[in-house]
């Protein structure tokens, strides 16, 4: 075989080639030995692939299953919180004792951090089992934007915080969302700014464009301790903290 036959043969796919003229026992005997080799070699690796396709098929399954059973017991884990927090609530209007009324306040404090780390777990098993869904509806923007400075304002206030609202453009009264996911990033995001803002001041800037594909533009801004530029890669990855996160708390789910 010629080299120019030689390369032919090999760009269409050959892996091997000899001269006929040439051939000999030895060299037959090598050749054979050779295609056995590539043969197993490539009997292994389709096993390998099959095996690793039927490793990765479990851990889905395996996945499904986890998720399907924290959303089941974080449901089962939320009711009765709620109902603890309701009765604090009660107690609350009732009690006239300061000191009664301080430790009722840490309980429904730490009563209410709970809920949110299960809320946040629930969340988070929702996505993963595929059961989160949006619900579409009319959504009164500036309704809901009071809402949730009103109940961050406590937030920021325990630290003594300003928490503004920036509109930087006329917003549209009535907008199409899911409200209550939109209202869950809102607090995700103004949370995490007020936890990790010792000084300074936390704001949600809000902006509106009305051209050809109209777009609302909803902004946090902190001065808090920002986040690495080596972290923020991870920063939607559930279970992943910053390096400076230990020191405030939380799951690392927030803003998954």
């Amino acid at each position: 075989m010629s080299s120019k036959n030689a390369e032919i043969a090999l760009a269409a796919g050959a892996q091997d080639f000899f001269q006929k003229s040439f051939l000999d026992s030895q060299m037959l005997s090598q050749i054979i030995t050779n295609s056995v080799e590539r043969y197993r070699l490539q009997a292994k690796q389709r096993e390998f692939e099959s095996s690793l396709a039927r490793a990765l098929r479990n851990a889905d399954t395996a996945n499904q299953a986890k998720s399907e059973f924290l959303a089941n017991m974080s449901h089962e884990i939320r009711t009765p919180m709620t109902a603890i927090l309701g009765y604090a609530d009660l107690l609350a209007a009732r009690l006239q004792d300061p000191d009664d009324l301080t430790s009722l306040d840490a309980i429904k404090r730490n009563g209410q951090h709970l809920l949110e780390l299960i809320n946040d777990i629930l969340d988070l098993s929702k996505v993963e089992s595929g059961k989160l869904e949006l619900r579409l509806e009319q959504v009164n923007l500036p309704r809901l934007l009071a809402d949730v400075r009103s109940l961050m304002g406590v937030r920021a206030q325990e630290k003594n915080i300003p928490l503004t609202v920036e509109y930087r453009s006329r917003i549209p009264q009535i907008i199409v969302t899911d409200a209550t996911r939109l209202r869950q990033i809102l607090i995700n995001l103004l949370g995490n700014a007020i936890k990790f803002t010792e000084h300074g001041e936390v704001k949600l800037a809000v902006d509106f464009s009305a051209d050809k594909q109209p777009q609302l533009t909803l902004a946090v801004i902190d001065t808090g301790i920002g986040i690495a530029a080596d972290e923020q890669l991870a920063l939607f990855q559930p279970f992943s903290q910053g390096s400076e996160a230990h020191r405030y708390g939380g799951t690392g789910l927030g803003l998954v």
